[in-house]
């Protein structure tokens, strides 16, 4: 038991070395034993989504790399590669198997700082375009920013909170150019941003409930009662009473937390990802006005 810890910490060692090398050594992991916890071995499913990440990873490794130059079409091509690949399904949420995983998944980590480092590309390529009044063309790379810090955001709550704040800081960029932006130009930023609030199928709140059922699925592996399990979850009844259903979900985790510790830090993840979710959505809503809002428009130019 001694050697356990550290066979799983040369094994997540062994694993920085590559993007996906996971893949090849989940088995392994899965089957590793700490106090009490069983991880989940991952499925196919769960594998081919891992896997869809693979190539455009590998392309923002290898052409955008902090430091190194690279060309306007360098960068659009790479973020061709990602945004096509979410609009066509094939780049999903990564959604981890045991709530231990969540904000700590190596493999989904590493497509996170991926997607992070072309964002982060994006955005200084939009600002160099405002800085030498290229308006039109600044607002396009903010709008592809934005778009793509939607991939794989609501895999957990970490990934929510980096994607909420990226998309509010390029909203909010866009906000402070748009009285440079033509009538056309408005309308296309329009349609595209009121796009990344319009998945009713992905929001914090399915991943509020998708980390109870994990949790359920975690208290059956240690053999424990399922007692605490309506913590993560909300009832109708609760969704009818509460003026914020959604934080209504997330506080019921501090109630876990007290009788089991070892959830307090999920409480946490969930919590900022939240407050951060909420300044998105208020912060896209005050752009959605002032873009539709041709008066508003007009006096700010003024």
């Amino acid at each position: 038991m001694i050697l356990v810890p550290m066979v799983k910490r040369a094994v997540y060692y062994f694993l920085a070395t590559g993007p996906f090398l996971l893949l090849g050594m989940i088995a392994i992991n899965s089957r590793l034993r700490v106090n009490d916890w069983q991880f989940v071995e991952y499925g196919r499913e769960t594998s081919a989504r891992i896997h869809a990440y693979a190539g455009p990873v590998k392309q923002v490794r290898e052409r955008i790399t902090f430091g190194n130059s690279y060309t306007e079409e360098d960068l659009r091509n790479v973020l061709a590669l990602w945004l096509d690949g979410f609009a066509s399904g094939e780049l999903q949420d990564v959604q981890p198997a045991t709530t231990i995983d969540f904000g700590m998944t190596s493999v989904y980590q590493q497509i996170l700082d991926a997607k992070l480092t072309l964002a982060s590309a994006t955005i200084r390529h939009g600002d160099y375009l405002r800085s030498r009044g290229e308006y039109g063309a600044a607002a396009e790379f903010y709008l592809s920013a934005a778009e793509l810090s939607n991939v794989g955001k609501y895999s957990e709550f970490l990934s929510i909170t980096d994607g909420a704040i990226t998309q509010t800081a390029c909203i909010e960029r866009l906000v402070a150019i748009s009285t440079e932006l033509d009538a056309f130009q408005r309308l296309e930023a329009t349609a595209r941003i009121g796009m990344l609030d319009d998945d009713t199928g992905r929001s914090i709140a399915h991943t509020a409930s998708r980390a109870a059922a994990v949790y359920q699925a975690d208290l059956q592996r240690r053999g424990e009662t399922a007692t605490n399990i309506e913590a993560g979850r909300v009832s109708g009844a609760l969704a009818n009473a509460s003026d914020d259903p959604v934080l209504a979900r997330i506080e019921k985790w501090r109630t876990t937390g007290l009788s089991d510790g070892s959830r307090m830090p999920l409480f946490g993840q969930s919590r900022l990802a939240y407050i951060h979710e909420r300044q998105f959505e208020e912060t896209l809503q005050a752009a959605l006005g002032l873009l539709s809002d041709e008066s508003a428009i007009t006096a700010r130019s003024n």
